[in-house]
């Protein structure tokens, strides 16, 4: 498993040292030294969808009672999740346990409800993301600074990628994963009976939440699509601040196809290399200078470095006072 992690990293650092030998990479600097504070308005934007995407998964858990406080105990939890998701190469669930683990300690809530809030989180954040990117193929197809092998293949990409959502969804809607996992493991049933009990139990709080709070789940995905649409906001603000202004349609453009991006090379860390990429393409088809792309790829990964430390040094903390209580007793 180390070998793999290792591969795919060493991958997304070849993409990355192809971007920088053939782009001016001293000209971006440049353009990202001329944005000035914007550079940190850019950072603090991303606050806004942080807070977004902890009222979806809110909204979605009926156990925690809505309020401020709960909810400022949630968005922590949420960015030191994310900084585990950005920095393992496991598709965005390296850190959900982690998450797991936080609710455990802050809620009242048992492991197999958290593991289904959590699950059902998770799709409602994808099913949204499959929206958000139908939207900006669809925009796609009518600019013309778009190639048609780069509009092509990401007409494949969200195909491939709305089938296995869709799998997703059915696997927890129809309650085969217990089923799917008593046949795997029906010569050692003994052994794991308790495990398939476990997952029978999970599926059947995901089959309450979409089935009896139907209402809760649908102004979760309101929230969560939301959300990706203000995600375009960052895309708008690099640019106009780079000196190269957009209209709102070419943000969605180049936002939603770095995202196919990014949720196609998941097995990368971070989608190094690829995600960056995309803005170089993306960026340099519709400014006409990738230099720009380049620019707009610092900024995205500058804010990323910034949030993810945040949540480690956020987790850091929570762990010390968790170690200094287990000691008073």
């Amino acid at each position: 498993m180390f070998a793999i992690r290792v591969l795919c990293l060493l991958i997304g650092v070849v993409l990355l040292a192809i971007i920088i030998v053939s782009t001016d990479i001293y000209a971006a600097i440049k353009l990202i030294q001329g944005m000035g504070w914007g550079i940190l308005l850019v950072t603090v934007a991303y606050s806004v969808i942080s807070f977004g995407d902890t009222l979806s998964f809110h909204v979605l858990t009926h156990k925690i009672p809505m309020t401020i406080r709960n909810f400022y105990e949630l968005w922590k939890i949420r960015l030191v999740g994310e900084a585990y998701n950005q920095v393992l190469p496991l598709g965005g669930l390296g850190g959900e346990p982690i998450k797991a683990v936080l609710l455990k300690q802050s809620t009242e809530m048992d492991l197999e409800e958290i593991t289904a809030s959590l699950f059902a989180a998770k799709t409602v954040n994808i099913v949204t993301l499959i929206i958000f990117l139908a939207v900006g193929f669809l925009l796609m197809g009518w600019e013309k600074r778009i190639s048609p092998e780069f509009f092509r293949a990401a007409g494949l990409g969200l195909a491939v990628l709305s089938l296995g959502i869709l799998g997703f969804f059915l696997i927890q809607r129809m309650g085969l994963l217990s089923v799917l996992f008593s046949r795997l493991l029906h010569r050692l049933k003994g052994r794991f009976l308790n495990v398939i009990a476990i997952i029978s139990n999970i599926e059947h709080r995901l089959y309450e939440c979409y089935r009896y709070r139907k209402y809760r789940f649908l102004a979760s995905l309101f929230v969560a699509l939301i959300v990706w649409v203000v995600s375009i906001v960052e895309v708008y603000l690099v640019l106009y601040f780079l000196g190269y202004p957009i209209s709102w349609t070419e943000a969605w453009i180049i936002e939603s196809g770095a995202q196919l991006v990014k949720a196609g090379t998941f097995f990368i860390p971070g989608s190094i290399g690829a995600f960056d990429g995309a803005f170089l393409l993306l960026c340099g088809m519709i400014t006409g200078s990738p230099v720009v792309g380049a620019a707009v790829a610092v900024v995205r990964r500058l804010r990323e470095i910034s949030w993810t430390a945040f949540g480690f040094a956020i987790g850091i903390f929570r762990l010390k006072k968790y170690e200094q209580g287990k000691k008073k007793y």
